[in-house]
């Protein structure tokens, strides 16, 4: 690939980007009656930088080995990751969604204001989304986000180990649990 489709290609993602972005914030506004702007707009940025952040880590994790024996190319690597991200994004956003609305914090037991709520997690957002950036950057390994833990306890379920001891799982030659 020369410099010039390289720039074509990065010129297509950006407006992609922004467009989506825009949208999400367009249909955001109307959605939440256009009440704590500010906030809202601020929460749209903490969660594309999360995003990019997710991204990015995932991306270095999955392709680093792939890139760096010549098997594919930095534009390649890319381009695959941004369908398969995308993709994992759309089909699985919905049972993230469902978990962090339902399933980590019970507001009938914390005796907190809605809006309190809110700046606690915008705060844990921008927080994941930090550290996601100092270890990617200072290349850490092993970095795991919530989508892993969740992964691990439906693994952990099906193959029914008790959460209090430690059962090594075996594959023979074949790909079967030995």
């Amino acid at each position: 690939m020369n410099s010039s489709s390289i720039q074509k290609i990065n010129f297509a993602f950006a407006a992609l980007l922004i467009g989506m972005v825009g949208y999400f914030i367009f249909w955001g506004l109307g959605y939440t009656n256009h009440n704590h702007t500010m906030l809202f707009l601020l929460a749209t940025l903490f969660g594309v930088f999360m995003a990019f952040n997710i991204g990015g880590n995932d991306v270095a994790n999955s392709f680093g080995t792939s890139v760096g024996a010549g098997t594919l190319t930095i534009p390649q690597a890319l381009l695959i990751a941004a369908i398969f991200e995308v993709s994992g994004a759309v089909i699985a956003g919905g049972e993230v969604t469902d978990t962090i609305r339902k399933g980590i914090v019970d507001l009938k037991e914390m005796h907190l204001e809605p809006m309190q709520f809110v700046y606690i997690m915008m705060s844990a957002l921008l927080a994941a989304a930090l550290w996601l950036l100092f270890a990617t950057k200072k290349r850490l390994s092993r970095v795991h986000h919530p989508r892993h833990y969740r992964r691990h306890r439906r693994q952990r379920a099906m193959l029914g180990h008790d959460q209090r001891r430690r059962q090594y799982v075996f594959f023979n030659p074949m790909g079967q649990l030995g």
